[in-house]
């Protein structure tokens, strides 16, 4: 919880952004699946889906937990039925109001620069823009360095959800591979460390990897600098994330 709480980019908890409904929604529909409740465990996966499109891999990761579970599979897939209204409802609003099903395609393509490529490639750019000469060091750390290295550490941390399936479901590994693919396969990586922060398996690949002490309060340290930083300069204004 230390870890989650004092990341770089909590901040967003407490602001008019959706990282903590979709956070709740995803732990809540996989907690719900992995008690057995696939009908509710679908429901909230259709709720994370509207709070932000990432959600739709609910859908998937909970397919998966049905699969390898033992009965009634049949009336669990059928019960993903009312959480699949959520996203088409989505798509319906798109439709109402824009003609255009993927209305929210070209928006993200004409505002934030947002079209499909594959991650190494705007993973390479977020660190060749620490060189861009018009921008400020803190535009080269945030937009470019910060950036960077939070893609490329999205999938370390898929890797290594795969690496420590022993410690870790592979329900969690498959939602947190799917997610990070859909934030970095893009050639403009944007609020990489924002996205890094929703996505609960994430967290549990730090806390394996922060179980000696010394390392653990050295990295509470260095997150708890770099929140009161980018706390600060949210707080301004500027672009944080």
């Amino acid at each position: 919880m230390a870890s989650l709480a004092l990341f770089p980019t909590s901040y967003f908890f407490s602001v008019g952004y959706p990282e903590s409904l979709f956070l709740f929604t995803t732990t809540a529909s996989l907690y719900l699946a992995r008690r057995n409740n696939f009908l509710l465990g679908f429901i909230f996966a259709g709720l994370a889906t509207i709070t932000r499109p990432t959600g739709i891999f609910l859908f998937p990761t909970l397919i998966y937990l049905i699969l390898v579970s033992k009965e009634n599979r049949l009336k669990k897939l059928f019960s993903a039925t009312p959480g699949l209204l959520f996203p088409v409802y989505y798509l319906l609003v798109n439709y109402k109001l824009h003609q255009d099903f993927l209305a929210f395609k070209s928006f993200l393509e004409t505002f934030w620069q947002k079209a499909f490529d594959l991650p190494w490639k705007g993973i390479i750019k977020s660190f060749k823009l620490t060189n861009y000469k018009d921008w400020t060091l803190y535009q080269k750390l945030t937009i470019g360095l910060g950036e960077g290295l939070a893609s490329a550490s999205g999938w370390i941390f898929s890797a290594l959800a795969i690496f420590l399936r022993a410690e870790i479901n592979l329900a969690y590994s498959v939602f947190t591979i799917l997610s990070v693919a859909l934030f970095t396969s893009t050639g403009f990586i944007l609020s990489s460390p924002r996205y890094l922060l929703s996505i609960f398996p994430f967290f549990i690949v730090l806390c394996l990897l922060l179980k000696n002490k010394l390392i653990f309060y050295a990295w509470l340290v260095v997150s708890s600098v770099l929140l009161i930083f980018y706390s600060n300069h949210f707080y301004l204004g500027h672009w944080a994330f």
